[in-house]
């Protein structure tokens, strides 16, 4: 899977490859027991993120910022361990690594 940071300053990163880099920021919905992530896209936009935004399915910040918002709940969460449900039902585990 994608190597994730999550920032102190709420930002994150998820890397796929050394090209393939989602950006943006995440807070923590306490109600629902998620990270909503607020995956901004990068300018120039690509020809997805263009048809994403044309059909309705990102939201414009106050800055004219186009990003998409994506919810991964907390099924386990330890000092150590993550687990999350992602889209299609996706379980994925992190660890934590310490630099």
């Amino acid at each position: 899977g994608p190597l994730v940071i999550y920032n102190s300053d709420y930002t994150y990163s998820k890397q796929f490859t050394p090209e393939n880099i989602d950006k943006g920021k995440w807070y923590f919905d306490n109600d629902k027991k998620a990270i909503v992530h607020l995956l901004y896209y990068t300018k120039p936009y690509d020809f997805a993120s263009r048809d994403l935004i044309s059909r309705g399915h990102a939201k414009k910040d106050k800055n004219g910022e186009y990003y998409e918002i994506i919810i991964d709940y907390v099924v386990y969460l330890s000092d150590q361990k993550l687990i999350l449900l992602e889209r299609q039902e996706r379980q994925r585990t992190f660890k934590k690594v310490v630099n």
